[in-house]
Formats: structure tokens, C-alpha cells, sequence
């Protein structure tokens, strides 16, 4: 299958005599699958840092100039970056993001921004240095550190979902395990196999077999639904993911296409104000549907609201 997606790859050229850089952008169409696999198979990182180790990952993307996208998406993106520092000490947060938000991003801080035209590669004999992965579905985007071999821990976020104490404690007790996955769901619509921006990975122990996954998932989401990113979870991840995964779940601890085959825990919190992990900001909803009896902690079978 060849692919008309106008895949850019970025040469750069250092002039001996000059010493000048010339960047010079290579537009091809005649990719076949065989070869973007091969050039997706390498070490992509974000920006080229060797430094990388636990990520918090989140995609950033859409109409700069509408007031609703920057108090639905930026605003909370600067908050998430604020509690990643006081939740996640030592944690990176990385911002998967398309240059024609550029100036919006630029003044972050205690980020590393990663610009989706133009991402380090390396690994290959192709005589190219980064490649443009901006064709893929920028929910997607923030999948992309499980192609980095400098990451150890991965985390996926919603942009729009404030990071809470909760969810913090889970990823917490998750790390406690030697398992690679980690799935959460806290609320009754949380019926998906994976939710995008509520799960993580350990890249360690299955680094190879979760390339090889992530690799199918990116070449399998050139489209914009917003549903692609947990369909391709669905396909992709779970299936390697529901024996060796821990999955902390509020209302579907029972159900046996989603239960993890491993570990199923209710999470190790009480939640607090009525609220849930990834709550979508500015929405004002309240979660006051009782847990079920079996997915409440076993020394806490008061927690109603678990």
C-alpha cells in the first residue's frame, strides 16, 4: 500500500565552509507501508534530548484564535503543568504540538514542546535527521514517547482534564507492581477498554512489543474522528496490555471484556467532592451514581461514592 500523505522528511546539510545549516524539506509520496514502518521503527524523540525518562504526555492542537479552545484546552494545560511540578516531582511534561500554535506555546514553562513537523530521528540509514508526523490524528500525538527508547514510564493526558490527587495515588500503587500497563476508569460512561488520556505504560520490560504496537497504531490513524485514538488503543494496546496491566476501576471492576485478566483494584482513595479522573474543566459535572458494591476497597465498603 503506498501512501499520498506527503511525507516530509527534513535534511539538514552543514556547509563545511560556511558553516552555515541548510534545511531542506523533501516532500515524497511514494512511501510504502513497508518503509514508514522501517522509518517509524527507529528512536523518535521529541527533541532530540537524551534526558527523557518518566513523561507525562499530552497533545495540544486546534483553533488558537477561539476563546472557547483557550479555556477549554490551554488554560487547563498550563494548570496540568503547574500540578505535574507539585504531583510528579521529577516527571517531564511533554506538549505534542502542530507549529501553527507556535507562539502560543512558546512562553511554557517546565515543559518540553515537542513540534510534530519536525521530530529527531534516529536509528536508520536514511540520510535524514527528523520526520513529520503531523499527518497522523493529533490525538495520537501524544502516544508518540512509546517510539522513544529514552522513556521509561509513559503517561497519557487529556489536555482539558485537571490531574488530581486521586488519579496520582493510583499511578502511585500501579508503579508498585511489576506490571507494564496501567488503565483507569472512575466513572460509569468510562465503558472503553482504554480511555486516551487516563493510562500509562512501563517501557522496560516490553519495549520491542510495544513499539511494534504503537508503530501499527500511528500508521492506522491517518484520519481526524475523534474517536481514533481509542479505537486504536482498543485494537492495538489492550490486547498486549490486559495480562500484565494493573486497572484501577470504579464501576466496571466485573465486567469480563474489560477487567484486566491480571490485576483489577478499586483505587486506593476516597473520592473527594463528587468529582472524577478526567473530568472534562468548565463542563461542571458531578458524579453522584454509587459504585458498585464489589469495585469499593474491601476495608472500605462505606465509600458509597467509592
Amino acid at each position: 500500500m503506498n501512501h499520498s500523505l506527503l511525507l516530509k522528511v527534513i535534511f539538514t546539510i552543514l556547509s563545511a565552509s560556511s558553516f552555515m545549516i541548510i534545511v531542506f524539506t523533501a516532500i515524497s509520496s511514494d512511501f510504502s507501508s513497508k518503509e514508514l514502518k522501517i522509518l517509524l521503527s527507529s528512536n523518535i524523540t521529541c527533541d532530540g534530548s537524551r534526558d527523557s525518562d518518566n513523561i507525562i504526555s499530552f497533545s495540544l492542537f486546534g483553533d488558537w484564535k477561539d476563546s472557547k479552545w483557550k479555556s477549554r484546552f490551554f488554560r487547563p494545560m498550563k494548570k496540568n503543568i503547574l500540578l505535574a511540578k507539585r504531583f510528579y516531582p521529577g516527571w517531564e511534561v511533554r506538549i505534542y504540538y502542530h507549529p501553527n500554535i507556535q507562539h502560543v506555546v512558546a512562553g511554557l514553562s517546565n515543559v518540553r514542546l515537542c513540534n510534530v513537523m519536525a521530530l529527531p530521528f534516529a536509528g536508520t540509514d536514511l540520510p535524514a535527521s527528523h520526520i513529520d508526523l503531523s499527518w497522523i490524528n493529533p490525538r495520537v500525538w501524544r502516544f508518540l514517547p512509546l517510539l522513544d527508547d529514552y522513556v521509561s514510564v509513559f503517561l497519557s493526558r487529556d489536555s482539558d482534564s485537571i490531574i488530581l490527587k486521586r488519579e496520582v495515588s493510583a499511578v502511585e500503587e500501579w508503579l508498585n507492581f511489576n506490571r507494564s500497563f496501567h488503565v483507569m476508569r472512575d466513572h460509569p460512561q468510562h465503558g472503553a477498554a482504554i480511555l486516551a488520556g487516563m493510562w500509562g505504560a512501563r517501557l522496560d520490560k516490553r519495549r520491542k512489543e510495544i513499539r511494534e504496537a504503537a508503530v501499527d497504531m500511528v500508521l492506522s490513524s491517518q484520519d481526524d474522528l475523534k474517536s481514533t485514538d481509542q479505537r486504536q488503543l482498543e485494537y492495538r494496546i489492550w490486547p498486549i496490555a490486559k495480562s500484565d496491566s494493573v486497572v484501577h476501576d470504579s464501576y466496571f471492576c466485573k465486567n469480563h471484556r474489560l477487567r484486566s485478566r491480571d490485576i483489577t483494584l478499586p483505587f486506593p482513595t476516597r473520592r473527594e467532592n463528587y468529582t472524577f479522573v478526567g473530568n472534562v474543566v468548565n463542563m461542571s459535572e458531578y458524579l453522584f451514581e454509587e459504585c458498585p458494591e464489589e469495585c469499593r476497597p474491601v476495608e472500605h465498603k462505606e465509600w458509597y461514592f467509592c
